[in-house]
């Protein structure tokens, strides 16, 4: 058989490991962090030293303890305080540095680290490795065993803001904005007009929008129910009056116009009042309401998609409308 190249084989191997390369890399640091512990108690600091580079990144807290036990005081110090600096009010960076300063014979700014990390962490575990060993540190401060700080109860939560400037009490629906509109024959309808009887109201995209078309074909079948239950349909275009005038349930000029009111608002006045727009986009949008008697939107859907089920908004309707 034919002997393979030296670099084919490197590139096969190299292909076949990239898949676990991570996992790999992950497994040997983690090989190397044990041997280095395992240096560390066998008290040989050249072999912990040499696992420590190998063994990657730990947190700047790890750090600066390691180096305290590789005997690099001052680089020791200096790594605990850019631990605490870049995690503030952490209690980890404060125990190594505590831990630290007190290995180093500096009493006093071993006493300010800790009452600092007692001040902020008062539920600490005291088992844990990091906090266990500031042991010795509390004795020398003629502290109890356990000496954590204890946590006074608080009187109140804090700042209390006026409750109405929340909001209200309770959920209500929201007035829908007022609005006159004209038909294709210039015949205006209002929201006022029609107060003491429910709405739904339709924002549709003008007949170029065969979506919007579609909805209104669905809706159209039904007019005849929503108008049994007191509820009366208008559909607001973006056309003019002259192009609702070519708005037909087909494409044929013979068919017949909506059974429902088609209102004008080319200026997209009502659009913008009823958030049925865009702003970012400077666009319009499809919009449903139902609004109530009392002029109140009692459900809506607002999308860049049209709603197209009219059966569940009858069976909502009813229930909704019923309500105080």
């Amino acid at each position: 058989t034919e002997k393979k190249k030296e670099s084919d084989i490197r590139k096969a191997k190299s292909a076949a490991e990239r898949n676990y390369n991570t996992a790999i890399t992950a497994l040997e640091r983690g090989i190397a962090e044990a041997k280095m512990h395992r240096a560390f108690q066998a008290g040989n600091k050249e072999e912990a030293k040499a696992n420590l580079a190998k063994a990657g990144n730990f947190r700047t807290d790890r750090k600066a303890v390691i180096q305290l036990r590789l005997g690099n005081t001052a680089e020791a110090i200096k790594l605990a305080e850019s631990a605490v600096k870049s995690g503030v009010e952490q209690a980890r960076p404060l125990a190594a540095q505590a831990y630290i300063f007190h290995a180093t014979g500096k009493p006093a700014e071993a006493k300010t680290a800790f009452d600092h990390l007692r001040r902020i962490a008062p539920q600490l575990d005291l088992d844990t490795e990091c906090f266990a060993r500031l042991a010795p540190l509390a004795r020398s401060l003629n502290l109890p065993t356990d000496w954590r700080q204890a946590q006074p109860a608080a009187k109140d939560m804090g700042l209390r803001p006026d409750l109405d400037a929340l909001g209200p009490f309770r959920w209500e629906p929201s007035a829908a904005p007022s609005w006159t509109l004209p038909d294709r024959n210039n015949k205006k309808f209002s929201l006022t007009s029609l107060r003491g009887k429910p709405v739904l109201l339709i924002f549709y995209l003008g007949k170029g929008c065969l979506h919007c078309m579609e909805q209104l074909n669905k809706f159209d079948p039904v007019a005849d129910r929503f108008s049994r239950q007191g509820i009366s349909i208008f559909a607001v275009s973006t056309d003019t009056m002259s192009g609702l005038k070519d708005t037909l349930i087909g494409y044929d000029a013979k068919d017949r116009h909506f059974s429902f009111p088609l209102l004008s608002d080319p200026s997209l006045e009502i659009f913008k009042a009823y958030r049925a727009y865009d702003d970012f986009e400077k666009t319009p949008l499809h919009g449903t309401f139902l609004i109530d008697g009392k002029g109140k939107i009692r459900w809506q859907n607002i999308s860049y998609e049209p709603f197209m089920a009219p059966e569940f908004l009858l069976e909502e309707a009813e229930r909704l409308l019923s309500q105080p």
